[in-house]
């Protein structure tokens, strides 16, 4: 069955694409990446997004 994508993933997915060829934009998200690391070390953790758990915890215990 074929992933349909609602129009602004589509638009972002081809934004990233573009974007990802541009040295500039690999440092800034380079950055991003080592701010947001950074902040996980500090008393301002609280800030963070919670981590993505995976859904297939489950599938260990059952098999």
């Amino acid at each position: 069955m074929p992933n349909i994508d609602d129009i602004g993933h589509t638009i972002a997915t081809a934004l990233k694409a573009q974007l990802e060829k541009l040295d500039i934009y690999k440092r800034f998200t380079a950055l991003v990446s080592h701010g947001a690391k950074c902040l996980c070390q500090t008393e301002l953790a609280f800030l963070m997004p919670p981590l993505c758990v995976a859904k297939d915890d489950f599938k260990v215990l059952v098999s």
